[in-house]
């Protein structure tokens, strides 16, 4: 999606973060995370709370804290 110039939007960025967690893929997460971060979408309140939840999923307690 992103090759053809696609960026994903606050919609699927917390589906995309979900399916991390799920995995427990912290990695993905992390990559995922800077994302959204170079998107601008992390003013949003849907994609934070989703990068808050995954972290904790993936056991990274001290990064969901900092998103809480």
């Amino acid at each position: 999606m992103m090759k053809d110039g696609v960026l994903p939007d606050y919609f699927l960025f917390p589906k995309i973060l979900q399916a991390c967690g799920n995995c427990s893929n912290i990695e993905a997460t992390k990559l995922i995370h800077s994302i959204a971060v170079r998107c601008n979408l992390t003013s949003c309140i849907h994609v934070n709370n989703s990068i808050s939840a995954v972290y904790a999923k993936c056991g990274n307690l001290e990064w969901a804290r900092r998103f809480f």
